[in-house]
């Protein structure tokens, strides 16, 4: 579990990753139970491996309104 979200996790779970690719960088997006949507990324060429320190995308400061299940699209021309 990296660091960032460990720190963050208190008594909840970090559930629900899923991937999103361009043609250069591969982002990995999770959240936790806690109301925080975390994302981390890599190059193209270095996916699966090599996902960098996720940062806090999004957070819910009731910690209620952001649920686990999001998910991100990219939207073609966009």
């Amino acid at each position: 579990m990296p660091r960032t979200v460990r720190q963050n996790l208190g008594d909840g779970s970090w559930v629900d990753m899923w991937v999103v690719c361009d043609s250069t960088t591969c982002h990995l997006f999770s959240t936790d139970t806690n109301g925080r949507l975390y994302r981390s990324q890599t190059r193209l060429a270095d996916f699966p491996n090599g996902m960098g320190e996720p940062v806090v995308a999004l957070q819910e400061p009731s910690g209620g309104g952001l649920l686990d299940g999001a998910a991100v699209y990219r939207v073609e021309g966009g």
